[in-house]
Parts: structure tokens; C-alpha cells; sequence
């Protein structure tokens, strides 16, 4: 799996993405851009995800101003144990 993962950077400070190690995935993500709200990352295993299951925790500090934002989560691939794409498969959910 690739994703992209975008947040409102004057509401939240990016400080960690953990995988959840009951998963079996490993996450390798890119950090660049926290600073301004997005980061990206890869996530490999060779064993299926659960169809419901969490494979990584974003973690966030929140700022002392009001309001909210939202949390977008965007795929950008997505393979099986067969190398074929499922990203049209995949549905995110509203975070």
C-alpha cells in the first residue's frame, strides 16, 4: 500500500505514524512535507490485512486555537500477493 495522508497544519503537529505490530506490516513513511500538513508512506506485508483492520496510528498534537480539521486519507496503490493493483478496491474512510 501507498498513501497520502493530509491534515490541517494549523490544528495539528504531525508526530508520529506507529504500525501496529499485530498487523505484520512494516511502514517506511516520508516525513517531508509534516511541517506543512501531508506526509506519505509505503506499508508492506507479506500476509493479508484483515478487511477492517488498522495497520498503522497517526499520532498528533493538538493546537491551543479553536475549530477542527479533517484527516484525509488518499491511496495511491495497492497490490496483492499477486503483484496486481486492488486499488479500486480499497475505500477510504472519513477521519
Amino acid at each position: 500500500l501507498q498513501a497520502d495522508l493530509a491534515w490541517g497544519a494549523s490544528r495539528l503537529t504531525f508526530d508520529s505514524l506507529r504500525v501496529v505490530s499485530a498487523s505484520g506490516f512494516s511502514i517506511t513513511p516520508n516525513l517531508t512535507n509534516a511541517g506543512t500538513g501531508s506526509i506519505s508512506f509505503n506499508g508492506f506485508s507479506a500476509t493479508a490485512l484483515a478487511a477492517s483492520g488498522a495497520m498503522a496510528n497517526a499520532y498528533f498534537t493538538a493546537s491551543a486555537t479553536t475549530g477542527g480539521t479533517r484527516l484525509t486519507l488518499t491511496p495511491t496503490a495497492a497490490g496483492n500477493e499477486l503483484g496486481a493493483s486492488i486499488l479500486d478496491q480499497l475505500r477510504a474512510r472519513a477521519l
